[in-house]
């Protein structure tokens, strides 16, 4: 059986609902590196970052066929000292243990690079392809 899933990107208007689901998968990478610790944020201050007019990040959000979240990827805009153009920065990119092996990572890194092409950015940085 072909296990399907699709990917969307965080919205204002999604964002209060999508924030709880997002932080769960933030804390799932958290553990799984060993980081858990650092995770201090809320999914009301994710909600809240998320409806900002320039917002401070950006997430894909992966889903499978029922609506829940099965990964994620943050990225973030940045200006370096080298570049005419700024670049997106590949901050986190995490996909549940089940749908591991099944595209979701390589999914959400191909929804980074269609934005990074599409908002004229120079690359996508932070990033190895083969491990995604």
């Amino acid at each position: 059986m072909e296990q399907t899933y699709s990917i969307r990107w965080i919205s204002p208007e999604s964002a209060d609902a999508d924030a709880p689901g997002l932080l769960a998968l933030i804390r799932g990478l958290a553990d799984f590196e060993g980081w858990s610790e650092f995770v201090d944020i809320s999914a009301e201050e994710i909600a809240e970052r998320a409806k900002r007019p320039a917002p401070p990040f950006r997430a894909a959000l992966a889903q499978d066929a029922t609506g829940a979240l099965i990964g994620f990827a943050t990225v973030f805009v940045t200006d370096f000292t080298y570049a005419k153009r700024p670049s997106l920065e590949l901050e986190m990119l995490f996909v549940t243990e089940h749908w591991r092996r099944h595209g979701v990572g390589h999914g959400l890194f191909d929804q980074i690079e269609h934005r990074q092409r599409m908002a004229g950015l120079d690359q996508v940085g932070g990033h190895r392809r083969a491990h995604v």
